[in-house]
């Protein structure tokens, strides 16, 4: 697998984090061979938020640095986890800190875009709340990464 992919699917795991996609696990993933390149990732699918709806896991799909309950997941277990995958923790951060930026700067945005098209009522609503929600796993989680 080349350099981007790696830092691909660390953004995926992240991404995964902040939207609370706990049913984001390794069949969610795909690779294909190209001779002339490779190993590579396939482009990402099953990204969705499901710890928005009562009565699914409220588990990460895998273990983060041994801590799989994502409200518990602290810097530690992502400096960990980066040293089980051998990479330096500053690295795995960094792109932790990038994801959390870039999914807050489009949240809005897609949240405008959706509701544009979005039935009044419901739907608006679940889109209302599906962007609180996200907003606030997301915020939590770079409180606990990023500030101590």
């Amino acid at each position: 697998m080349v350099a981007a992919d790696t830092k691909r699917f660390l953004q995926w795991l992240f991404f995964n984090l902040y939207v609370g996609n706990h049913d984001s696990h390794a069949k969610n993933l795909s690779i294909y061979f190209l001779p002339q390149y490779g190993v590579r990732l396939t482009p990402f699918y099953d990204l969705l938020s499901t710890s928005i709806y009562a009565g699914l896991s409220r588990r990460f799909a895998f273990s983060i640095g041994g801590e799989s309950t994502p409200s518990n997941i602290q810097k530690e277990h992502i400096v960990t986890m980066a040293s089980q995958l051998g990479f330096k923790a500053q690295y795995v951060l960094k792109i932790a800190e990038e994801m959390a930026s870039a999914l807050g700067d489009k949240l809005n945005e897609t949240t405008h875009a959706v509701n544009a098209m979005a039935a009044a009522g419901t739907e608006k609503t679940m889109v209302e709340r599906l962007n609180h929600h996200i907003a606030r796993t997301t915020k939590s989680l770079q409180n606990r990464l990023f500030t101590r």
